[in-house]
């Protein structure tokens, strides 16, 4: 998006039109367009693995299970080997 500024100069009497850059973009979209692999994968380790712990820790008790809906793969019903 660009700023539109016009203004008469003070020798001439003509309109002039000024288009004035976009702010900077910050420093972390700076740092993703650089490192685009990198920045998915901080996003996607830093989301995956909270969502992976939760069936984890409710098939061991921590949380209650009732909320969980039946995945295959993944007994929430059986207690812990020891």
């Amino acid at each position: 998006m660009s700023i539109v500024k016009e203004h008469n100069a003070p020798s001439d009497h003509t309109s002039q039109t000024e288009v004035l850059a976009p702010p900077a973009p910050g420093r972390l979209r700076r740092w993703t367009a650089r490192n685009p692999v990198a920045a998915f994968m901080i996003v996607a380790f830093s989301l995956a693995y909270p969502v992976m712990a939760l069936p984890i820790m409710a098939s061991h008790g921590v949380i209650p299970d009732a909320w969980m809906p039946q995945a295959a793969g993944v007994n929430t019903n059986a207690s812990p080997q020891s």
